[in-house]
């Protein structure tokens, strides 16, 4: 629901200011604060963490869909855009898993 949310929000922001670089550096602070609270959170608060994750992709997702535009030709966005979604789901599977291995090392 965040991501969802952040998404409309960034893309937004995006169409209307541009400051694309700005918004990546903001969706990597909030991907690695959520992926560390992941590691160092309890029990009790993993909502958190979950939120940090949706609002990175949200952020994420609305400031590359709207650079796609400028690289890529017409025929090609979907190809890009899935390829964006891949690359992105992958890091959400592998990065949580590693942060977690972290945490049993203590």
């Amino acid at each position: 629901m965040t991501s969802g949310f952040t998404l409309i929000a960034a893309g937004l922001f995006c169409d209307r200011r541009g400051f694309l670089n700005h918004v990546q550096i903001l969706a990597a602070v909030f991907s690695i604060c959520g992926n560390l609270l992941w590691s160092v959170s309890d029990k009790y608060y993993v909502s958190l963490p979950i939120a940090f994750m949706g609002i990175a992709y949200g952020l994420t997702a609305g400031s590359v869909i709207n650079s796609v535009a400028h690289v890529v030709s017409c025929e090609l966005y979907g190809s890009v855009i899935s390829m964006f979604d891949c690359l992105t789901n992958f890091g959400l599977i592998v990065v949580p898993v590693l942060f977690g291995r972290l945490r049993d090392l203590d």
